[in-house]
């Protein structure tokens, strides 16, 4: 009985093991997840910073013909 309390306190200390780490894989895919958001909010951001830029660019090209044909 000796014995088998000595697997016993084994296998609980493997199992707490196992666990820990599965609760580490979680926190660490919940990081992975959090970054994944900060990208795609960042890449949205980038995309609207893009857009408003070319529009700008176009109303210029349009302002630079105006002001050739006035001179």
């Amino acid at each position: 009985s000796s014995l088998l309390g000595e697997h016993i306190q084994t296998i609980d200390s493997a199992m707490k093991e196992v666990e820990t780490s599965n609760q580490n894989m979680v926190d660490n895919m919940q990081q992975i997840c959090n970054i994944m958001n900060v990208m795609t909010d960042s890449i949205d951001n980038a995309d609207k910073t893009t857009e408003t830029m070319l529009s700008k660019y176009e109303e210029t090209v349009i302002n630079v013909g105006n002001i050739e044909s006035v001179v």
